[in-house]
């Protein structure tokens, strides 16, 4: 999974981080609100920017859940790969 950087206007809330990664056909993008811990992801095609699928985690509890008691310690790519498990 590659890291990329173009320029692309996103909605996102101020305190949002967002990080966009690549991976075949597949662009991932993370959003992280670590203040609401809040993490959301969209999956889209990278050729046609059709969305495939995405996720919101709103909840502790449901951080907790999805992505374990340390998710705060886990990578970008990580998260990404615990939620598109789910996705599945």
């Amino acid at each position: 999974m590659t890291r990329i950087y173009p320029t692309i206007p996103i909605p996102a809330g101020r305190s949002n981080q967002v990080h966009i990664f690549q991976e075949s056909t597949v662009v991932y993008v993370l959003s992280i609100n670590l203040q609401m811990e809040y993490i959301g992801l969209e999956i889209f095609d990278a050729g046609t920017g059709e969305e495939y699928d995405n996720i919101c985690i709103q909840f502790q509890w449901e951080l907790e859940e999805y992505l374990g008691c340390k998710w705060r310690e886990l990578t970008h790519q990580t998260i990404i790969r615990k939620l598109v498990n789910y996705l599945l």
